[in-house]
């Protein structure tokens, strides 16, 4: 008797924790569960609110030009970066976070509608 209390016990258990597990969040491009996403809302990815990438040309003695890029610190940086993003349903985000789930200084998380990535 006690072994069938037991095993009832157990089966009730593991069938409330598989109804209750929440999914795993995901850091990655491309996530609908990234913290502070709103519905119908994808993760892009995040952008820097110190320093903005900045093509430098270059041009060698033959006289073709190359461009290199580097980081620059920049007091606009957050504006520039997200001027830079093409979609129109781009929202600014609050915390970002690396792969990993670690809070990423310096950056924000830019979400964009799932209809309009879809649609493109």
């Amino acid at each position: 008797m006690k072994k069938l209390v037991f095993i009832l016990v157990l089966f009730v258990f593991l069938v409330n924790c598989s109804f209750t597990q929440e999914d795993p969040i995901n850091y990655e491009f491309g996530s609908t569960n990234y913290p502070g996403i709103q519905q119908g809302e994808m993760f892009l990815y995040v952008i820097s609110t110190t320093t903005v990438i900045v093509p430098v040309p270059v041009t060698d003695k033959s006289g073709y030009t190359l461009f290199f890029f580097e980081s620059r610190n920049d007091v606009s940086a957050l504006s520039k970066n997200f001027n830079e993003i093409r979609f129109k349903s781009k929202r600014l985000g609050e915390t970002a976070y690396t792969i990993s789930g670690k809070v990423l200084s310096d950056h924000r998380p830019v979400f964009i509608s799932l209809n309009e990535y879809y649609s493109k």
